[in-house]
């Protein structure tokens, strides 16, 4: 899918695992054994939980419609709160240590559908959030040609975008049920970054930075049950360290699978 290479379940989740560059086994030393299978047990990134995951957010970002379907990977990957993505200006994003955005204000909108106004952010703490590959031409695309202070994801009128307008145009309702997703709401695409990240294998505590939750224990009690099987997962990895085993061919599914996406 264009610009979306990472959401392809067949490409996998290469940008959140750590890749280091491999070194030569030097003399005496014990030869790796062979590669592990697609989805093996082993392979926590690109379990079958995953690649479902995966497969949801392109189908659903493929069933919306026009240039504000981009805004569907950016809540589905940097795992923003719709305040804190309206809230973006231009000049909200950073390049060191690599590319990413930096949250410092929330535009919320009054009750009833009033009047958005800008607000901090939640618990009072700018943060900031790591770009993973896909979505950095997006946001490329969103900055051209705008001033630092203009809004990152403005609406037509180049004001801030509010969240009924958005879903109205990109045919939200419609969308969700196209992709198999009925009732699929705005902020699920929030509990889908926390299933992409930890079932990615990233540390509790980078999910709680990524989410902007007050502590890596909270991060744990929302979603330590997408955990559960990266527990046997990594067991199988340590009783396999020496490279000689056989690899199981099958992969574990978490039963905890139906909580919050």
């Amino acid at each position: 899918m264009r610009g979306l290479r990472s959401l392809d379940p067949c490409g996998r989740c290469d940008w959140l695992v750590d890749q280091q560059t491999p070194q030569q086994p030097g003399p005496g030393a014990r030869r790796p054994g062979p590669p592990r299978p697609e989805g093996g047990a082993g392979v926590p990134a690109r379990g079958a939980a995953l690649r479902r995951r995966l497969d949801e957010l392109a189908r659903l970002t493929e069933a919306c419609k026009g240039r504000y379907r981009d805004v569907v990977p950016v809540l589905a990957l940097a795992g923003l709160r719709w305040g804190e993505l309206a809230g973006l200006r231009v000049g909200d994003r950073v390049s060191v240590p690599g590319p990413g955005l930096r949250l410092r204000r929330a535009v919320l909108a009054g009750g009833g559908g009033g009047a958005l106004y800008l607000d901090t952010l939640k618990n009072n703490r700018a943060r900031t959030v790591p770009l993973v590959v896909d979505l950095v031409p997006i946001v490329d695309r969103w900055s051209a040609g705008k001033a630092p202070d203009a809004w990152l994801f403005d609406a037509p009128g180049h004001g801030p975008l509010r969240e009924s307008n958005w879903k109205r145009s990109v045919g939200w309702s419609a969308a969700t049920a196209a992709a198999g997703l009925q009732g699929f709401r705005v902020h699920d695409l929030r509990h889908t970054a926390a299933s992409v990240w930890l079932g990615a294998g990233a540390d509790p505590r980078v999910v709680q930075r990524v989410l902007g939750h007050a502590s890596a224990a909270m991060t744990m009690d929302l979603y330590g049950h997408m955990m559960d099987a990266n527990l046997w997962q990594a067991a199988r990895l340590v009783g396999d360290i020496s490279g000689t085993l056989e690899p199981p061919g099958e992969s574990i599914e978490d039963e905890g699978e139906q909580a919050p996406r």
